[in-house]
């Protein structure tokens, strides 16, 4: 029985998803990653240029949820700088994150703290870059809020909710 190509690369970002999730990009190789998908390492090749594009490829949910947002409230059409000091608007900004953080949750811990290796590894210090987005200052920081929101609230094996850093 011939099994769809695409079933194929659906099962080996899979098996990437979960060794690079474990192990890291530098900790895991594309053996692993061949053998937990149950293809040959050389099939993997057929679907992706190197490791490094596999792993992008992995996190590339992620890197599109986050850049829309940075575009949405800090681009070109973001907010006027006197409405995001507004209480109601970081409430709105936090609320965001977090959500973005509870939908990837895998993923931000892959991208944040397992890509050591990649291409993707300097990539919190290069997005905080302001012209990278044509960023307004305020928007700067936004991948180092959700960064700190994930590390500081948000551990691997619980819930990340409003609830967990609301004031009584």
């Amino acid at each position: 029985m011939q099994v769809l190509k695409e079933d194929i690369r659906s099962r080996v970002l899979a098996a990437a998803r979960r060794q690079f999730g474990r192990k890291g990009y530098s900790g895991t190789s594309m053996r692993e990653i061949a053998a937990s998908a149950g293809v040959g390492v050389g099939n993997i090749y057929n679907y992706f240029t190197s490791k490094d594009d596999l792993f992008r490829e992995v996190v590339r949910p992620v890197l599109c949820a986050l850049e829309a947002m940075l575009q949405e409230h800090h681009g070109i059409r973001g907010e006027d700088i006197m409405a995001m000091r507004s209480e109601k608007y970081l409430e709105s900004c936090i609320d965001e994150y977090v959500s973005l953080i509870d939908r990837h949750r895998g993923l931000m811990e892959i991208l944040l703290l397992r890509a050591q290796g990649s291409s993707l590894e300097h990539f919190r210090l290069e997005t905080m870059n302001p012209s990278r987005f044509r960023l307004s200052p305020p928007g700067t920081v936004v991948i180092g809020a959700v960064y700190f929101l994930y590390i500081r609230i948000c551990s691997p094996s619980s819930p990340c909710t409003m609830q967990r850093y609301s004031q009584p």
